[in-house]
């Protein structure tokens, strides 16, 4: 099996051997489509490292890429890099794409300023994506070992209390039978100290265990608890969207602000965010729209949702609770109530210092 990233082109016929050309040096495998329907078809089978998009009419360009997004199973945008080939003359409509986080970069190809321009961009691409894996990996890795490390602590705690318990009981049912039958004491000390023995002995091991355990396992609690919760804000009223990212990167998260719906649509599998709060009301997609489709996708299906509202009338209510949507900020809406509201729906963060 091939460990050459597979990169997927869609291009205008008179591109395709161009765009070959320029990425010959950064080392892919590139299949073309003429149609994005071949290109679903094809997701089952073979999923792409990478994706270039070289219409001369960045228009199409942008129509192909949502068509993927929407029409191909299980296809999340944001985990498939991408990259707007275009014209000089066009340089400024590919970089409001980009803004816009519809796509990851562009670059110039015709005229062709650089030749080298297009296989820095993809090795960039794809190393970026690969340095957000491991730090994700690696993020989930050490949740992981925390969470079996507090295992380990609770079972060798039980552990030294069921064997300190056992040898209590042990010794009392001895000196009952030695009061009972003098005679016998000397063949239930013989029979009965050395697995008391044992039992301290196990018992003190556990705890001494445990305690080692302890201040590693609080020092990466410590860490986790540290570490921003991490928010993606959709609103087209850039004047609020600036307002509301402030206030909540005031109180301690990270936050992702989107002002155009489709942009953040893209973005969103890529930056799996904790939750995700948007407009309802905004140009090319609604906020109910955008929650729709981020939970038809299978990493953020379960992404809690709150919708920003100038009011929440009876029949935007009703919707939201049909799409799974947990609740609503009413604008402009006031620090506390808002953090009050967010904190409803985020998964819970342990304090430092505590073991889960």
């Amino acid at each position: 099996m091939s460990t050459t990233p597979l990169a997927w082109l869609f291009a205008d016929p008179d591109a395709v051997e161009e765009v070959r050309t320029l990425a010959a040096d950064a080392g892919l495998r590139i299949e073309h489509f003429k149609e994005v329907a071949e290109a679903v078809r094809r997701y089952a089978h073979a999923q792409p490292a990478l994706l270039l998009f070289a219409y001369l009419d960045l228009g199409q360009a942008e129509r192909a890429f949502l068509e993927l997004y929407r029409t191909a199973p299980g296809f999340a945008g944001g985990d498939h890099p991408s990259i707007l080939l275009c014209k000089g003359q066009d340089a400024d409509t590919a970089y409001a794409l980009v803004k816009r986080r519809v796509f990851d970069d562009y670059v110039v190809f015709r005229p062709l300023y650089d030749p080298h321009r297009l296989a820095i961009s993809i090795r960039h691409q794809l190393g970026e994506r690969q340095r957000e894996e491991r730090v994700a990996v690696g993020h989930k890795l050490l949740d992981g070992t925390q969470r079996s490390a507090a295992m380990l602590h609770d079972a060798l705690m039980r552990h030294a209390e069921v064997a300190a318990t056992t040898a209590a009981e042990l010794a009392a049912a001895r000196r009952r039978l030695a009061a009972e039958a003098p005679e016998l004491h000397p063949q239930l000390e013989a029979a009965c100290a050395p697995v008391e023995r044992r039992l301290a002995t196990s018992s003190a091991a556990a705890q001494e265990t445990a305690a080692t355990v302890a201040p590693k396992l609080a020092e990466a609690g410590d860490w986790l608890a540290r570490q921003p919760q991490r928010l993606a804000v959709v609103d087209d009223d850039p004047v609020y969207l600036q307002v509301l990212t402030r206030m909540l990167e005031q109180a301690g998260y990270e936050v992702a602000a989107f002002s155009d719906p489709i942009g953040a649509l893209v973005a969103l599998p890529r930056l799996k965010p904790d939750a995700l709060l948007a407009d309802v009301e905004m140009p090319g997609m609604s906020g109910l729209e955008l929650i729709e489709q981020v939970h038809q996708v299978p990493a953020l299906r379960e992404l809690p949702c709150l919708l920003i509202s100038g009011h929440a009338d009876a029949q935007t209510v009703r919707e939201a609770a049909r799409r799974g949507i947990a609740g609503f900020i009413v604008k402009p809406g006031n620090r506390v109530t808002v953090l009050e509201k967010l904190r409803a729906v985020l998964p819970p963060r342990p304090p430092a210092g505590s073991l889960p």
